[in-house]
């Protein structure tokens, strides 16, 4: 990469990722790390036709710079809002909404809430071993680059003793170069992880017993190891499981759950309360493990569970919760058509970030009386949104602040007609 030129400029504004724009009119001119007002020192590269802007120094700061607590921050690609002030934070995440709404042209106040816990309860993190060194973390913003890390200030701190534990008994599994991944969730009966090896091998004594020193970590219930995706290796105490509203739910570290423990009750306490009427009729879209079609349900309503993922499905039928009917179901292949949506008084959707653009077009010829959406993508919400607003109007909306340190939030939508 060859330095093409250097020079200073003054941030202008930040952009909805937390970047400081500096000219809007010169398209990729944008830094991490910094804030309004903020003189910086930056450097242009270029590698082969792409062009790169490095960010040198702040040579002036803002008022609303405070030092980060992390000492992985801005070496690690994780979090990048750190550096913001408490105040400066959170009215940053409040005009997030503010955004959204005005670019959605309705006129309403939204909510942001902050949960009292932000500590994430799973992480996924990557590891290598290239010419004898070893490398565990998450990759450098922007790059492929690992940066080695001994712990995680977002992650329960249990998650960050693991993290320290591994690093250790991994890089020795073999003696020539590998790469993998790591799950690893805190479930509510302890540790569970699974070990992703992204090559084909033959599972040997010493594996296995590098396997069993972490089996025997402190509060350790579950380890899989994995080749090429294949389970080749299982040691498991206890399967690990969540509660939702007091019913055990079994997961996996790969499973789908809200990242905080607290989240998946404050989403469900607002969905609740703004359901209209007693023993609706509710279709819960994309219902995962069932964080919402639970409580929903046991609050005597009758919920319908839609999921493509028949693990998730299973979860729920071996639980001792037996309240709503399951039906596994691709709603990206196959969306609910508008006959079947009319069966119900409530939608509920909680689609993954690329959202449920063919789904909502059906919805808005059904006859269903509202709209629940959970996003965690407010760039696919806003697309899914427009078309809602055909046919209902947005009463409400909350942002849920479970990403902490990240530009990332969590959406709840009420659409009523």
């Amino acid at each position: 990469m060859a330095l093409k030129s250097s020079g200073h400029a003054t941030i202008l504004k930040l952009n909805s990722e937390a970047e400081g724009i500096c000219y809007e009119s010169k398209p990729g001119f944008s830094f991490k790390y910094v804030l309004p007002g903020e003189e910086i020192e930056y450097e242009e590269h270029q590698y082969r036709r792409e062009t790169n802007y490095v960010l040198r120094s702040i040579l002036k700061k803002s008022e609303h710079r405070v030092d980060p607590f992390c000492r992985y921050y801005t070496k690690c690609g994780g979090c990048s809002m750190q550096h913001f002030s408490a105040s400066y934070y959170t009215e940053f995440k409040h005009n997030l909404l503010k955004d959204l709404l005005k670019n959605l042209e309705v006129d309403i106040n939204p909510e942001l809430i902050e949960p009292s816990n932000s500590k994430r309860r799973r992480v996924n993190i990557f590891f290598s071993k290239v010419n004898e060194k070893f490398y565990l973390g998450f990759y450098r913003a922007g790059t492929n680059n690992i940066v080695n890390i001994e712990s995680c200030e977002v992650a329960t701190p249990i998650i960050s003793e693991i993290i320290k534990a591994l690093t250790p008994i991994l890089s020795s599994f073999f003696n020539h170069n590998f790469s993998g991944e790591l799950h690893i969730l805190n479930s509510s009966n302890g540790i569970a992880i699974d070990i992703m090896i992204s090559e084909n091998f033959i599972l040997s004594d010493f594996v296995r017993r590098k396997m069993k020193s972490i089996y025997n970590l402190d509060s350790v219930i579950e380890v899989n190891l994995y080749s090429s995706n294949n389970l080749i290796y299982n040691l498991t105490r206890e399967k690990p499981f969540i509660e939702i509203s007091g019913i055990k739910v079994q997961v996996k570290p790969r499973s789908f759950l809200q990242p905080l423990e607290d989240s998946g009750k404050i989403i469900s306490e607002i969905i609740l309360k703004n359901i209209q009427g007693e023993n609706q009729k509710i279709a819960d879209l994309f219902c995962g493990r069932g964080t919402y079609l639970i409580p929903l349900s046991l609050n005597g309503h009758y919920v319908s569970g839609y999921e493509s993922d028949m693990d998730s499905i299973e979860s729920l039928k071996e639980s001792e919760f037996q309240s709503s009917k399951l039906y596994l179901k691709n709603l990206y292949q196959n969306p609910l058509t508008e006959d079947e949506l009319n069966n119900f008084d409530v939608i509920l959707l909680n689609p993954p970030r690329t959202g449920a653009y063919e789904q909502v077009k059906n919805i808005i010829k059904s006859n269903a009386g509202s709209v629940i959406y959970v996003s965690c993508s407010s760039k696919t919400f806003e697309r899914d949104a427009k078309i809602l607003l055909q046919k209902y109007k947005l009463n409400k909306l909350y942002g849920i602040d479970q990403f902490k340190w990240t530009s990332n939030i969590e959406i709840i939508a009420v659409f009523s007609r």
